[in-house]
């Protein structure tokens, strides 16, 4: 695709998904102050998440990618803390309140709390998360929380984001995170809306879906190999973390599958797609 033709679609998403988005976050974090039957710290702890998210961009935009993993990692565990504040008053709100046990108990552990919330997530938003299986949602959350650890934590990751820089590869890490970084908005969208009890859809799913790829179209394609990205691998210490750097490979192999399937998709139905894309933008 075409540059102006890549610019066009990324208006559109700001228009039908990014902003929208950033809009009713804000529009709900205000509904809920009124709203007595949610508890002060479930309110406090998304607004912060929200703040949160709002830095992450900032450290997104710099190539900052440690440090805005750091905070979504953050982001994450207040949303779904607060979640679970909400879900459970009797058991983790009661924790929670204790600051010698919060974060040490059962009910508030980091890693207990995303369990948890795996329990939840389907009824916090059935229309987006419904068509996931369990297992499928559980790989996403723990997948992600996992992968946002690895830089939080003084890890050999941090370290080969310094030679990542050095080399200025930043751009094959950094759509990565952003991915993160919007996976997290439309978590805490689709909390603040379940707790506002709005049933009403204001997101365009495919613009989001779009955005999403566009991601990737600031990446250098040339670098996107094996071959290229194996100089990496030596900071990473294959023969201990096998494990996860096959991870590494698997994404970059589901990219390029997904990238594929996405313009076979695009070419089946080029039709319907600009006909439908022609609407929003004369909307």
């Amino acid at each position: 695709m075409e540059e102006p033709g890549i610019e066009i679609l990324q208006n559109l998403v700001i228009k039908e998904a990014t902003r929208p988005l950033a809009r009713y976050i804000k529009k709900y974090l205000k509904l809920l102050d009124n709203n007595n039957k949610v508890c002060i710290e479930t309110k406090n702890l998304l607004q912060q998440s929200s703040n949160t998210l709002q830095s992450v961009d900032k450290l997104l935009k710099n190539g900052e990618i440690v440090d805005s993993a750091t905070l979504m990692r953050s982001s994450m565990e207040k949303n779904m803390m607060a979640m679970m504040i909400y879900f459970d008053p009797l058991e983790t709100y009661e924790d929670f309140k204790n600051i010698e046990k919060c974060g040490r108990t059962v009910n508030t552990r980091p890693t207990n709390v995303v369990k948890n919330f795996k329990l939840k997530i389907k009824e916090i938003n059935s229309f987006i998360y419904g068509d996931f299986t369990d297992e499928e949602i559980s790989m996403l959350l723990d997948e992600t929380y996992e992968k946002l650890c690895l830089y939080t934590h003084s890890s050999v990751a941090v370290s080969m984001m310094i030679e990542v820089n050095r080399n200025n590869d930043d751009d094959l890490f950094v759509a990565f995170f952003y991915l993160i970084s919007d996976f997290l908005r439309i978590l805490l969208y689709c909390c603040l809306k379940y707790l506002c009890n709005d049933e009403k859809d204001h997101i365009d799913l495919f613009c989001l879906a779009l955005g999403w790829f566009l991601n990737f179209t600031k990446m250098d394609i040339n670098k996107l190999n094996s071959e290229y990205l194996s100089k990496y691998e030596q900071y990473l210490y294959r023969d201990i973390n096998s494990n996860i750097v096959d991870k590494y490979s698997d994404i970059i192999e589901k990219i390029k599958e997904d990238s594929k399937e996405l313009n076979n998709e695009i070419n089946k139905n080029k039709e319907n797609i600009d006909k439908y894309l022609t609407n929003l933008l004369n909307k």
